[in-house]
């Protein structure tokens, strides 16, 4: 083993290879590098987990060697990764990227970096969670509980499940999240004109097809012609191997 790529979510300190903050995992100024070169004796070079997994889809994935591409996974949080030139975006202080960030509506919920109506408050698997809930109280049937403790998480496979099914709760909720990525991917197309549009992560990996065919529609209406030429927004392929192989190819991209 000649080195070691690991992708984390951030912010991050990608010199000194030091996690700033992570509102899902609570870490802040977690000197991850520093620790995994002390125990392996390897040199390790730390990206932005979302970063990985795009950069993973683009060098072995659908979207393999183009130049432009813009990757938004959606899972408990909602991550990206911008690919300009077919080099990565890292912005002046090396954090852009945080696409899950964009706010959607500063009158929105409470998203977990403490903003209002960011778009991982409207589309990630943890949001979704919350309209079901929330649903359900409204006297929105669903039998997504059904059997379940109330208080347990619903993973992505019970989301497909009850989507598959057409619980009526599930099917709005999941409608919601993928009309807002629908319109984030407008959006994001707009600016940065890609010729790929990569979405991944839990949700999409457990809807497949359904979700992306909502996004690509709302995404589609909502930009214009000519960023529309030639564009191809596609499902991820490679899974939880995208952001391995991704932060894999940096290593191995710093060790040249």
């Amino acid at each position: 083993m000649a080195g070691i790529g690991i992708g984390s979510p951030g912010p991050l300190d990608m010199d000194k290879g030091i996690v700033i903050e992570t509102p899902n995992l609570k870490w802040k100024n977690a000197p991850l590098k520093e620790r995994l070169e002390l125990l392996t004796g390897k040199p390790v070079k730390v990206e932005n987990d979302a970063n990985a997994g795009l950069i993973g889809e683009w060098a072995f994935g659908e979207a393999k060697k183009a130049k432009h591409v813009v990757g938004l996974f959606i899972g408990t949080g909602v991550g990206g990764g911008i690919i300009i030139d077919g080099k990565p975006l890292h912005g002046f202080n090396q954090n852009a990227g945080e696409l899950g960030h964009m706010i959607m509506d500063p009158n929105g919920p409470l998203c977990g970096c403490g903003n209002h109506g960011c778009l991982e408050a409207f589309a990630s698997r943890t949001a979704i969670e919350r309209v079901i809930r929330q649903s359900e109280t409204r006297g929105v049937k669903t039998k997504i509980f059904k059997g379940k403790d109330r208080d347990e998480r619903i993973r992505s496979g019970r989301l497909a499940k009850a989507f598959k099914d057409q619980d009526p709760a599930a099917v709005m909720a999941i409608h919601q999240s993928a009309i807002y990525v629908g319109y984030a991917v407008a959006s994001l197309v707009n600016i940065f004109n890609p010729e790929y549009v990569v979405l991944g992560g839990g949700v999409v990996e457990a809807l497949g097809k359904p979700y992306v065919e909502i996004v690509e529609k709302v995404a589609r209406q909502n930009v214009f012609d000519i960023a529309l030429r030639n564009i191809h927004i596609i499902e991820a392929k490679l899974g939880d191997d995208a952001a391995a192989l991704g932060a894999s190819t940096l290593a191995w991209q710093d060790l040249k």
